[in-house]
């Protein structure tokens, strides 16, 4: 259990929030939850776009430190982390919404390009390519992976797409935010795009336009 969780994909509402029991405090919100085990207590903290956890000791008032050790097992952190994990998903279901913007791409590419998105990788059942009429090659290539993949600390998921475009563009895009040197792909004429709700989608398209412009001429 990573002691946070990026919100990037995920959309917030407030009023929603604060009926859950969320409390502004600052530029944070705060919420207490009382473990059904009456010797802990944690606090949620969302901030930003990041979504913390705390657990602390009912006794000592402490925090309890192997929640957020990865590496830690037993019975009582794996039992809390069990509860932790089931008020996440109930947070998340009522007070958020899920932002796809990879849905929202896929079907910009069959819209405007008339193109049909492919599966053609057994094992990755979320990944999509999608090619041009005439050359009938990948002009875009979308899949879902990790921060960590990306070389942020962060196991996270999270969705991404690979378009083509000239070597001197990437270079002035690349930030390693919102743009990264193409996963798993030629650096030089690729690039991997994030796709989350701070993402461009204008500039995004047409990006993609482009890429099929490049791989079809």
């Amino acid at each position: 259990m990573n002691k946070s969780k990026l919100l990037d994909n995920y959309i917030i509402d407030i009023d929603k929030l604060v009926e859950y029991g969320f409390i502004l405090k600052k530029d944070t919100y705060i919420y207490k939850y009382e473990l059904k085990n009456s010797d802990f207590y944690s606090y949620f903290y969302i901030e930003n776009n990041t979504f913390e956890i705390k657990v602390f000791d009912s006794v000592t008032e402490e925090e309890y430190l192997l929640f957020n050790v990865p590496d830690s097992t037993g019975k009582i952190v794996s039992t809390i982390r069990e509860e932790i994990d089931n008020v996440i998903d109930d947070i998340l279901l009522k007070c958020f919404s899920k932002s796809n913007l990879k849905e929202e791409l896929l079907k910009y590419t069959t819209n405007v390009h008339g193109t049909i998105p492919e599966t053609p990788f057994e094992k990755l059942p979320t990944s999509y390519t999608v090619k041009t009429h005439k050359k009938n090659k990948w002009y875009g290539l979308f899949m879902d992976i990790t921060y960590k993949q990306l070389g942020i600390d962060n196991q996270d998921t999270v969705h991404i797409l690979n378009v083509k475009n000239r070597p001197k563009k990437i270079e002035e895009l690349i930030d390693y935010i919102h743009f990264f040197p193409a996963y798993h792909m030629n650096k030089k004429h690729w690039i991997t795009i994030v796709l989350n709700k701070s993402t461009d989608v204008e500039l995004v398209k047409n990006m993609i336009d482009d890429s099929y412009s490049i791989v079809e001429k």
